[in-house]
Formats: C-alpha cells, sequence, structure tokens
C-alpha cells in the first residue's frame, strides 16, 4: 500500500485553492474586524456612562454646584484637572449640569404637603462614536447620556446646594 498519492491539476483549476482561502480570509477579517469595532463602540458608551454617573453622584454627595470639578470627573475621571478640554469622544462643551427642585407627593391622601426634593442632572450629547471596519468605517452622534442624582441634603428653606 503506497502512502503517496499523485494529485493532477486540471488546466482550469490550478490556483483555485488561493482563491478560496483570499474569499474566506476576506470573510474572516470582515468578521473579526466588525466585533472589534462593536467592542471599542461599546467600551467608548460605557465610559461615558461611568464618567457622567460617577460625576452625578460625586454632586449629589457633596452638594456641590462646581461645574469645574463635576466636569473634570466626566472628562477625566477625577476630580482633578486633567489639562484636557476635549477627548476623542466629546469635548467640555457637550457636558450639561443642571441641578433641579421636584415637588414629591410622599402623601397620597394629601393630608401631608408635598416635600420638595433637590437632584443634580449630568448629561453628555453629541458625542462621537466612531467604528473602523474597513470599507465602513466612519462616526455617528450617540444619544445623550443622563445621570439624574438626588442630593444628599433635602432642605425646605433653598437651594440644596448652596446650603452649608
Amino acid at each position: 500500500m503506497h502512502c503517496f498519492q499523485i494529485v493532477v491539476h486540471r488546466k482550469g483549476e490550478r490556483g483555485a485553492s488561493l482563491v478560496e482561502f483570499a474569499l474566506g480570509a476576506m470573510a474572516f477579517f470582515m468578521l473579526y474586524f466588525g466585533v472589534m469595532s462593536w467592542a471599542w463602540a461599546f467600551f467608548q458608551h460605557q465610559t461615558i456612562t461611568w464618567r457622567v454617573s460617577d460625576a452625578a453622584r460625586w454632586a449629589a454627595a457633596n452638594r456641590a454646584d462646581d461645574t469645574a470639578t463635576i466636569r473634570n470627573i466626566v472628562m477625566c475621571g477625577t476630580t482633578a484637572a486633567c489639562g484636557s478640554t476635549s477627548n476623542s469622544f466629546y469635548s467640555v462643551g457637550n457636558i450639561d449640569i443642571q441641578h433641579f427642585p421636584m415637588q414629591d407627593q410622599i402623601d397620597p391622601t394629601g393630608t401631608f404637603p408635598a416635600v420638595t426634593r433637590y437632584y443634580v442632572r449630568v448629561t453628555v450629547q453629541d458625542y462621537q462614536i466612531r467604528h473602523f471596519i474597513p470599507g465602513f468605517s466612519g462616526a455617528f452622534t450617540g444619544q445623550p447620556i443622563s445621570s439624574i442624582q438626588p442630593m444628599e441634603c433635602q432642605v425646605s428653606t433653598g437651594n440644596c446646594w448652596n446650603w452649608n
């Protein structure tokens, strides 16, 4: 019994495996770059979400109306200034900070008056998510990301963020 097999190529079949490999590799790399691009877009979105949430929690816990510090948290992930006014996703101008009161009726019978509660909202809008799939690369503007947190203090005499 022989271990060798003689392969005879017909004249029109030469290079067929190279073409099959090229088509298969192209499909593989498109799928690979598609998964990597999705992962990068997810990372960008989650980074913005975490920073917006952290900034709103910090502002609520510290009763702060310090927009510079809140923006530092969104831009740099820390309360200290990092010297950056923009990154690859958004700029300082895309960050909106609002303090607002809202009436909450705790008692459904109306026996007790409504309570004014104070909140802080941090929003990043018009941020850019970039894709890098060959042939389909580009950027799109994401939906606004907001986080609303109740202020730690709940006073009825005025603005919670100016209260000492």
